[in-house]
This record gives C-alpha cells, structure tokens and sequence, in this order.
C-alpha cells in the first residue's frame, strides 16, 4: 500500500515488509514447503498482514531425456544429437565470410516458424549413419517441466523469504509470538534454520545503539546542569526529575498494555528534555529570589512556586495536549506513534505534579543553614543517592550462561529430586511431579487429539437426528387461459415421500457411524495412555541413572584426587591420572546428553498433555507390576478390535441404503382450480361459473426402479467389502493374539533377567565397589585392577536400569495388546 516506504525498506534491510522470515537451507523443494508452513503459522498471528512467500519454482524449461539404448541403435551418439538440436534451434557456425579485412560467421539455423512449440523439437530429424532420418521424440524423452526462476543466496547459503507486514501491533512483540509458534509447529530438519530480517532487524539494531543513547543523553543533561548552574548540587538537584518523570512513563504503558519499544525509548529521552526544563525554571527562580536578598527558605519556595505555577503547568499542557493526537492515533504508523506519546504524556502528569512538590522539598533540605554545600563544585551528601538512582538506570544486560566447573566436576546442584507421588514443584528447579494417574487423567483432558476425536464424536450423534430427511414440499400456482378465453388459476401441493423402511434404514446407517466414532475415541484413548506410559516409564529410568551419576561423580573425584597425590609423591606415572581425568570427562558428557534426553521426555510430555509446565515424574516403584499370562490371553478388549467390527456395522447399513434404491417412492398432490365459463349439470341447462367457483382433485404417483442394474451392481459391491473387512478382522485378531504371546515370552525373559538383577547382581555390584574402593585406598590393587573392578559394577547397575526398561516397555505393550 505503501510504495516509496517498501523501497525504502528494501534499500534499508533488504526487505519491502516490516518482517522476514529468511529460511536457509539446501533443497529447494524443501525450502519451499517449509515456507508454505512459516506461511501458514504466520497467518495465525494477530498484528500479522500482507504476507509474501518469495516464489522460487514456476519458470517453464523444455527438458530432453536421452534414450541411450535407443541412440546406440541407431549408431548415434549423445554429442551429434547435441549439435543437430543445437544447430537448429541456437545455431552453429557453417562457414566464414570475408569482407576486406572483416571476417564475418555464417551461423545456420531453422526459420523461426519451425521454432515456435514442442512439437517442433519432437519432429526434428535426426541422420543416422545408415542415411535414415529418424524424429528426435523416438530418442529422447522430450517435456515440459516447471523448473527454479530464481535462487537466491545469502552469506553462500540458499534461502528463501516469507515476508509480512505489521498492523496494530509492535514489531517486537509480533515476532515474538511467531517464534514461539514456529518453534511448537514448524520442525526444520538438520541443516535448515530461521533469520528473522527487515524492521525486525533494525529494531534490533536500534536497541543496541539505544543502551548507548540513554545512558549517554543522561550523561549529557547532567554535564549541561552543571555547566547552567556552575554547581553540580543544583544539578543533580533539577537532574531528580527525570526519575520523577520515568515512573508515570512507566506506568502509562503498563496502563495502556503496551511493551517498550525504540519510540518508547525515544520518547523518554524526549521526556527528560522536557522534565528537565520545568526544573530548570523553577530552581532557576528560587536562585533568582534568594539573590534578591530574602533569606527565608519556605518564603523563597512559596514565591517562587506561586510565580512560576503557570509556567511549568503551561509547558506541560501543551507538551501533552501536542502529543494527545499520536496517543489516540489507530491509522497507519500508530504502533510507532502511540508509545512515543503516551511515554511522554504519562511523564509529564507524575513530573509535574512530583516537581512541584519533591523539589520544593529537596531544595529546602539542601539550604538549610550549617548543610555543607558544594561550592568548588564538589557533589556533596545530598547528591550521592541522586547518583546512585542514575547508575541504577543504566542499563545491562545480564548472562545465564552456565560456566564450566572446576576440576572437571558435575554440578548436579540442578538435579536433586524427590520421589514423592504427590503434586508439587521441586524446590531446586520448579518443575512440576505428576504421578502416572495424574498425567493420564491430564492428559484425557487436555490433548488436542483426543478432543478432536470427541468432537467427531459429537458430529456423529448429531447427524442421527437427520434421518428422517424427506424432499422439500412443491407449492406452485398457474394462471392464463388454460380452458377458455378467460383467465383461470390452479393452487397445487406435492409431496415426495418415501416407505418408513428407508428412514430407518438412514437412522441404523447413522447409529452404526456413531458406533464406529465411540470406537475411534477409545482408540485415540489407548494410543495416548501408551504413549504417556512410556515416557513415564522413559523418564523414570532416566532420574535412576541421573542418581547413578552422582554417585559415580563423588568415587571419581576422589579416585583423581588419590591418583594426584600419589603421582606427587612418586608412587605412580601421569597414566594413572590421564586415564582418571578421561573417566571424570566421560561421567561429565553423560550426564550433558541424560539432560537433553530428559529434555525431550519433557517435550513430548508437553504435547501428550497439552501443557507448558516442565513436568518430571512422581513415582515410588521403578518397575511395573508384570501382568500374569491367564488375565491377557484375550484381545477382544483392544478396540482395534471393536475398531474394526464397527467398521463392518457400517459396511453392513450402508448395504441398506443403497437397497433403497430398489424401494418404490411415492408422491402425493392436491390441486384446486377454477375453470370459468358455462357449464352444464344435467347436459340441458347451461349455468356460468366464475373465478369464485374452485375444482379440487388429489393425485399420487408412484416411482418405480425399473432400470435397476446398477443399484444391484452397487449392492454386490458393498457385500464383497462387507466380506473382505470380515477377513481384515480375522487378520487383525490373529495379528493381535500372536502379538500378545510374543510380548508375553519376552516379559517372562525379562523377569528372569530382572531376577538375577535384584537377588544377586545389584548386590554384587555394591560390594565390588565397597571393596574395591578399601583395596586401592590400602595399596593392594593398582588403579587397572580398580578400573576393571568400577566398570564391572558399573555395567551390572546400568543393566538392571535397561533391564527394567526393556521390562516396563514390555509390560506397556501387553496393556495396550489387551485394552488396559
């Protein structure tokens, strides 16, 4: 809409909208569905309009395919069909004209009415060896494919660009929203990511210079203070009205709803300006009257507010009432505007009425008698929380970057966890416990899958009160000469109604489609208590190990620290503290990738649950209750099962229906006309009937299929689907029962695996570390045999954590085989 202001942006940021999202990557195919799905995510942000996804594919190219086989049997090869179709179509040189000293090539090629269509390329002639002419369609594959028509490249990296506009809304907070979204909605492969460009980009830039401009147009107001009044008790003492003027700023946007922007951040600086000038007016009097001679500090305060009230109320009105039109502006350009003004307008309300009162008081402490001045210029007591206030205000940013500890140690200060079943927020991280039932009934509620097989469901049970549809009533009316030569009218009603068994045979189609819906919810509940169980069971699994870690983390240290002293005293090489340090290393990037991994338990929990909270488990048995072989021998519970006998209900009454099509239908009438003219009773005497004089008759009629064969052949259709998803059910339960007993096998495998684990193996892994830990303490063991001896014990607890990890997946499975 706003042609020079897009140019300028282009020329500015390279962009003609406010925001671009810039997507790099490798395929262009790729680039451009992702595009299309920034696109779709892009529209769903308010504030958001006039999007452009930067078009990459759509330029036409004839693209000829080589046949090869067909070319060597022709004894032709792929450089003389090139110079043929080159010589036609582009032109090759046949010879060389001299005029003189200019030398000129004679190129040949095919007039332009034979270069107009594919065709032409397809009926090229091509000659063989053997003096044959054969058309280049028979060697070649020749087509027309819509190929790239541009690819554009940033930093050597090919991109492509989804564009839009802002209205309404601040640049700021708009992409912010959208980056939320596209990192929920939009998974870019490895390789591919997102720049944000365009308004977006400067406004980042600006905020960067801004934390420059602020701090230094502070500084400057303080240095002109000074130099205006030659004491810098006076000008710190004015200088206290630009946090008098930041705090209504402040909350005028929080008001309005609206962030800090760079016009916001403008407009402070414009409102310092003008704060600043109502202190310099005032204190500028009170320096006037005291010169005059009087002596009384509330006489001074009293006069010199009472004479200078109106000037400082009349340059604030008017500052406000100036900038009164940008604050209530809601046309183009108003995102930038109304911050500014109602920054500056909050400002002055609280600057003034503060000045008039805060200064006044600040100026009598500072005057009262035996109050040390700052004649040479000095600050002063009574500057020094003034300057603290102004240091407070410059801005810094802060980091959360995470150093690395010293001595190669694990901070595990982020991971202590309690195991209780209750709700409640760990003290150390914030993240929420839920025990299993607690997310499962969460879960029920709350994921957007199973609420849309519900509103299906919905749909469904809707529809059977549609089953009783007959067609529209027909009324209708005639008029003109339909008997005579006066004018006549006829009123007439139809009808079409068809026999009860057609309506109930609607209603049983729309009671088995309800069926099938109830079906499709169980199944979307099944799958979800699946996939919710094993991420608990995923992530419990995961806090066992965390557990395990540290533990490790403390023998090791002290297993570095032991191997340190000894290399000191010369009992040991650097082997021994070499290979302590790369088991530390290794404990330290384990413990890095069980983070992420939790990380992403947490993330597809937060989509199974539909939840922004980080939810970690809440449980007190780390291994499932095995489920015993005579309670699952069954599978009719899984509603697959049901799943798919509904499906054949549904087979069975659309069968029906398109028996109706065999079913006579009836249509029922009545009419009622008047036939003007002389009319005889008797067949002797004549009598007139008028318009008022009405005939009536009833009519029926009755529809008959008498060319039938193709509902019949329809019929004998849904009856062979019907048999075949018998077949499909069959297939499905024997599928699920072999299944079933496959899953049971390998829980009774586990269980022994799980046995050992517990009677023996954890045991043993306990005191080889007691142990082994006294031996090298005590010198009878080197640090090999101690690193053997760890590893070992190390191996029997991570293969109880897989063993019962192996051992719940397998227990999930069964309750999903049987429908639990």
């Amino acid at each position: 809409q706003y042609p020079v202001q897009m140019r300028f942006n282009e020329l500015l940021s390279g962009a003609r909208q406010d925001v671009v999202c810039k997507l790099f990557g490798e395929n262009l195919d790729t680039l451009t569905a992702y595009a299309g799905q920034i696109g779709n995510v892009i529209k769903s942000v308010d504030g958001a309009t006039d999007l452009y996804i930067e078009s990459v594919t759509g330029l036409p190219q004839i693209v000829i395919n080589y046949h090869r086989e067909a070319i060597a049997m022709y004894q032709l090869n792929i450089a003389d069909v090139n110079q043929v179709l080159r010589s036609a179509f582009a032109g090759e040189v046949a010879g060389t004209m001299y005029e003189n000293e200019r030398r000129y090539d004679l190129v040949v090629r095919m007039k332009e009415s034979s270069r107009q269509d594919i065709s032409d390329i397809q009926q090229l002639l091509i000659n063989t060896p053997g003096g044959l002419q054969v058309p280049l369609a028979q060697l070649a594959d020749i087509r027309i494919k819509d190929g790239p028509n541009q690819i554009q490249r940033e930093d050597a990296r090919r991109r492509i660009i989804a564009a839009f506009n802002v209205r309404g809304r601040d640049v700021q907070s708009v992409v912010q929203e959208l980056e939320s979204k596209l990192n929920r909605q939009v998974k870019l492969p490895a390789g591919y990511s997102i720049k944000y460009g365009g308004q977006f980009e400067n406004l980042s830039k600006a905020k960067e210079r801004l934390f420059i401009a602020v701090p230094a147009a502070l500084f400057l107001i303080l240095m002109m203070l000074y130099f205006a009044f030659g004491s810098m008790k006076y000008g710190i003492l004015i200088f206290t009205a630009i946090p008098l003027s930041a705090i209504g700023g402040i909350f005028a946007l929080i008001i309005r709803g609206m962030p800090f922007s760079i016009s916001a951040g403008i407009g402070f600086i414009a409102l310092f300006g003008v704060a600043v000038l109502n202190g310099i007016v005032l204190i500028t009097e009170f320096n006037r009257l005291k010169a005059e001679g009087i002596t009384d500090i509330k006489e001074i305060i009293m006069e010199g507010t009472k004479l200078r009230l109106r000037p400082v109320l009349m340059t604030a009105s008017v500052a406000s009432l100036g900038f009164l039109p940008m604050a209530l502006s809601q046309g183009s350009g108003a995102e930038v505007q109304r911050p500014l003004a109602t920054v500056v307008i909050g400002g002055l309300i609280t600057a003034t009425i503060l000045t008039l009162i805060v200064l006044p008081v600040l100026y009598a402490w500072l005057e009262k008698p035996g109050r040390r001045n700052d004649k040479k210029g000095g600050i002063g007591t009574a500057g020094m929380p003034v300057i603290c206030l102004f240091i407070l205000l410059l801005p810094f940013k802060m980091s959360a970057k995470q150093t690395d500890n010293p001595g190669n140690s694990i901070n595990y200060s982020n991971l202590v966890r309690t195991n209780r079943p209750s709700m409640k927020l760990s003290p150390d991280t914030g993240e929420l416990r839920l025990s299993l039932i607690q997310m499962l009934e969460i879960a029920g509620k709350n994921n957007l899958n199973l609420g849309a097989s519900r509103k299906n469901l919905e749909y469904s049970r809707q529809l059977e009160n549609s089953s009783f549809d007959p067609p529209k009533t027909v009324l209708g009316g005639e008029y003109g000469h339909t008997n005579s030569t006066f004018n006549d009218t006829r009123l007439f009603v139809s009808q079409n109604i068809g026999l009860p068994v057609i309506y109930k045979r609607q209603k049983s189609l729309f009671r088995a489609e309800t069926g099938l819906q109830e079906q499709s919810v169980s199944v979307s509940i099944n799958d979800l208590v699946k996939q919710v169980k094993v991420n608990f069971s995923e992530m419990t699994v995961l806090l066992e190990r965390e557990k395990l870690l540290k533990e490790l983390d403390s023998i090791y240290k002290d297993f570095a620290r032991a191997a340190e002293i000894r290399l000191k005293a010369g009992e040991t090489n650097s082997l021994e503290t070499t290979t302590a340090l790369s088991m530390v290393e290794q404990l330290i990037l384990q413990a890095e990738e069980l983070e992420e991994d939790l990380g992403i338990y947490q993330a597809q929990i937060k989509t199974l649950l539909n939840t922004t909270e980080d939810i970690l488990p809440a449980y007190d048995q780390l291994k499932l209750p095995a489920v015993l072989i005579e309670d699952s021998v069954n599978v009719t519970a899984n509603p697959l099962i049901g799943y798919l006998e509904k499906q054949i209900q549904v087979t069975g009454a659309q069968t029906a229906i398109e028996r109706n099509r065999l079913v006579p239908d009836f249509t029922l009438g009545y009419n009622n006309l008047s036939i003007q003219g002389f009319q005889s009773k008797d067949g002797v005497n004549q009598e007139f009937y008028g318009a008022g004089h009405r005939f009536s008759f009833y009519q029926m009629s009755v529809g008959v299929p008498l060319f039938a064969k193709s509902a019949k052949s329809r019929i004998r259709a849904m009856q062979s689907k019907e048999e075949a998803m018998k077949l499909q059910l069959a297939a499905g339960s024997l599928q699920l029962k072999n299944q079933l007993t496959a899953v049971m096998h390998d829980q009774e495998k586990l269980l022994k695996r799980l046995n050992f684990y517990e009677t023996r193996g954890l045991k043993h892994a306990e005191l080889i570390m007691k142990n082994a830990m006294l031996t090298f303490r005590n010198g009878d063991i080197g640090y090999v045999e101690w690193t053997v001896l760890m590893n070992n014990a190390v191996n029997l607890r991570i293969g109880y954590l897989d063993a019962v990890k192996a051992f719940n997946n397998t227990v999930i499975e069964i309750h999903y085989l049987t429908g639990r």
